[in-house]
């Protein structure tokens, strides 16, 4: 240890650092610095007594792939660290504290044995009793500490808590031991139980199968073959008309999977129906047709494909989801996104009365005092609804067409206990949900799931994947700003001219062609420079010679396509039977 401790003061220097760094971190994060420091000791201070300090013990240690946890710097290094400052502690306890089997009497008193106590029939001296602990070999004694076994005083060698899984120190670090469960865990926080958390990960979820399947079929499925044909295919025709018999036809490669789709499909639908039904023959092609959807890289085309595995209706509905969803193929991926999300936020609309009324009558007064708060503090002046309410008055004195626009929206930005259903109108405002203030009062909201449903059946976005798809430019800005820019978007795009407007414009373009006169008279002003006017006048006339230079040019460009006419005299053309023969003329 002594080439250990080389430079105090460097030590020192580097400590405190270190403590100033923590300072500033965050309190929760220091919490779990200190709980997973204080693991790992005590990790490490049960395992040393588990091998009686021996030389090696660190040895053990071994992590869920078996892989040994400590380097041999590591090993001697904590070994000689237990054994300077662990070690003495245990073994001053256990000094005199092994030896005697039974409590020596006291001066005067006669020896006696521990009674059983009353229950414990066939209890006999040299076992455990309450109260009066052997201390036989192998048992727990009030001085000593046997691995596996708890004494008073001595730390607790009980398995860490699978909840808490110890912190090992090493050199590069704080290492968690991996511990093998039998049983997944799955943590569960309340921000994550959200609809729309869920409805993101669903869907990032199968666009991820997508994309599997996709590969799957166009690098290692059986149909990579016609996916990565170069060439089409030549297939020989009988055609009687031309000469020769047999007549080539290209085929593209990849309607060759669609085509042996389409066939096996008519099958399945002719052994599936009429007289020539037949449950075996559908299950068959059931199967195959399933196997084809997965290796044409469509897995939800196969789970349909295999409903008609289990009757005949079932497969008529395959067949029409497999029409439906081949043509959502069709759409861009940008447009199928916005109508897959669109259709969810309807879906959510249509049950946002029930469950508000039912929030509003059954709940708690703790939930309806946090709610309260919480929309008391939106409509504050200095919360987001009432900075949305000052800006949009500003607006609305200064110019009509906002008063038009936004008159029910002002009204609708005063939301209370009883009118929660105002929130419908705020949510079809971006510039006011997605501003910093409102996205900052809903944190109380994201921990209570029930509230947290309501909002998100408002379609009000508050996870971070809904904010960044519905926010846009509004995302994170104050809400001074994000008011400002929707305004001016709004009015800007979408509002047609009004009739203040057309009569503006009106006179600006009869106030335009006055003012240009007013430019030309000062120019005609000037009668005694005639003479100037004389040469000025005649290139006004030049370009009337010029017409007539330019008609002569004309004739040429009618006589062009004339031209063109002789090369057909340049071929001779012959008839031989039904067929015509071009030959080049020579010249």
């Amino acid at each position: 240890m002594g080439d250990t401790i080389q430079d105090p003061a460097k030590q020192l220097e580097d400590a405190l650092l270190q403590l100033q760094d923590l300072a500033k971190q965050d309190p929760e994060l220091l919490k779990k610095k200190i709980w997973d420091t204080a693991s790992a000791i005590s990790f490490l201070v049960m395992e040393a007594k588990k091998g009686d300090f021996k030389p090696g013990w660190s040895a053990n240690l071994k992590d869920a792939e078996g892989q040994s946890v400590f380097t041999k710097e590591d090993m001697d290094l904590v070994e000689a660290v237990i054994d300077m400052y662990v070690k003495p502690l245990f073994s001053d306890i256990q000094k005199g504290g092994a030896k005697p089997t039974t409590p020596k009497p006291a001066k005067g008193a006669k020896p006696t044995t521990p009674k059983p106590a009353k229950g414990a029939k066939g209890a006999k001296p040299g076992t455990d009793t309450p109260g009066k602990p052997d201390a036989t070999p192998g048992t727990a004694t009030p001085g000593t500490a046997t691995p596996g076994t708890a004494t008073p005083g001595t730390a607790s060698t009980t398995k860490p808590s699978e909840t808490h899984p110890p912190i090992i120190p090493t050199s590069g670090g704080l290492v968690q031991e991996k511990k093998p469960s039998s049983l997944p865990s799955l943590p569960i926080h309340l921000s994550d139980i959200s609809m729309d958390v869920i409805f993101w990960k669903v869907k990032k979820f199968i666009d991820g199968l997508d994309d599997t399947a996709h590969k799957f079929s166009r690098e290692m499925g059986p149909f990579k073959f016609f996916y990565d044909a170069p060439m089409d295919f030549r297939i020989p025709v009988v055609d009687p008309v031309v000469t020769p018999v047999l007549t080539l036809i290209p085929i593209p490669p990849r309607i060759i999977p669609v085509l042996l789709e389409v066939i096996v499909e008519t099958v399945r639908v002719i052994f599936s129906t009429g007289p020539m039904s037949n449950d075996l023959v559908r299950k068959l092609l059931s199967l195959v047709l399933a196997i084809i959807d997965v290796s044409k890289g469509n897995w939800k085309h196969a789970l349909l494909s295999m409903a008609g595995y289990f009757g005949k209706n079932p497969m008529l509905v395959g067949i029409v989801g497999k029409v439906f969803l081949t043509i959502l193929q069709r759409v861009a991926p940008d447009i199928l996104t916005s109508l897959v999300f669109t259709s969810y936020m309807s879906a959510k609309s249509l049950v946002i009365g029930t469950l508000a009324w039912l929030v509003t009558t059954f709940s708690p007064d703790f939930a309806r005092k946090i709610i309260s708060r919480t929309l008391s503090k939106m409509n504050a002046p200095d919360g987001p609804l009432g900075k949305a309410r000052a800006i949009i008055e500003k607006k609305m004195e200064s110019d009509p067409k906002y008063e038009l626009r936004f008159k029910e929206v002002l009204e609708s930005l005063n939301v209370s206990f009883d009118d929660l259903q105002n929130l419908q109108m705020i949510a079809r405002q971006p510039a006011i949900m997605c501003s910093k203030e409102f996205q900052d009062a809903l944190d109380g909201i994201r921990m209570i799931p029930p509230m947290r449903l309501i909002f998100e059946l408002y379609n009000i976005p508050t996870d971070p994947d809904t904010v960044n798809y519905v926010c846009g430019q509004f995302k994170n800005l104050p809400i001074e700003q994000t008011i400002k820019a929707g305004l001016d978007d709004v009015l800007g795009k979408t509002e047609p001219p009004s009739v203040h407007d057309s009569d503006e414009i009106e006179a600006k373009s009869e106030a335009k062609p006055e003012g240009k006169e007013d430019e030309k008279k000062p120019e005609a002003k000037p009668e005694g420079k005639e003479d100037e006017k004389k040469p000025e006048a005649k290139p006004e006339a030049k370009p009337e010679g010029k017409e007539d230079e330019k008609k002569p040019e004309a004739k040429p460009e009618a006589k062009k396509p004339e031209g063109k006419k002789p090369e057909a005299k340049k071929t001779n053309v012959k008839y031989v039977g039904s067929q015509r023969i071009v030959t080049p003329k020579k010249r």
